[in-house]
């Protein structure tokens, strides 16, 4: 019996069962990773539809965000409310975007209705405010300040335009 190829069998079946087990473990990673992705966005998409139908409720946040309306008082603390509400859900896609749960293509969707917000005199206002309060993180609303200052004018549609029930002006 010859020890020496023994010894060289075992080292080659050694080294073949930590690569098949670097494999599978690389495997169950990506799996994990795509799991992890999945439940993140799955979560944001109920976070995001919860507001939308806080908005159906009130419908009019849209109507006062776009300065259409005078509101009482209670009216203007739900528009405050539902806007500090998109503000730091947004805030918290950001984390989730920085840290690689979310992708580009995904942040850039959700990030859509804090522009039209932050276009509008009233979402400025409130942001500015909550941002100087602490309310939002500072790097947050320094990225969007920046994000926002970079963005090129542009008309805020009437939910008729939206829905291409009128010609936009």
């Amino acid at each position: 019996m010859n020890w020496e190829a023994i010894g060289a069998m075992a080292q080659i079946i050694g080294v073949l069962v930590v690569v098949i087990t670097v494999m599978y473990l690389a495997i169950q990673t990506r799996q994990n990773t795509l799991a992890v992705q999945a439940s993140v966005r799955h979560g944001m998409l109920s976070e995001d539809c919860q507001l939308l139908y806080r908005q159906m409720d009130f419908p009019f946040v849209s109507v006062q965000a776009l300065g259409r309306r005078e509101l009482s008082d209670d009216q203007l603390i739900q528009v405050a409310s539902w806007l500090l509400a998109l503000f730091r859900m947004r805030e918290s896609y950001w984390l989730q975007y920085r840290t690689g749960s979310i992708d580009a293509a995904t942040w850039e969707t959700y990030l859509v209705p804090l522009r039209g917000v932050l276009l509008t005199e009233m979402g400025r206002s409130l942001w500015r405010n909550a941002s100087a309060m602490g309310v939002i993180t500072a790097s947050f609303a320094e990225e969007m300040d920046q994000h926002v200052a970079r963005m090129p004018p542009t008309k805020i549609m009437t939910a008729r335009e939206l829905l291409g029930l009128v010609a936009a002006e």
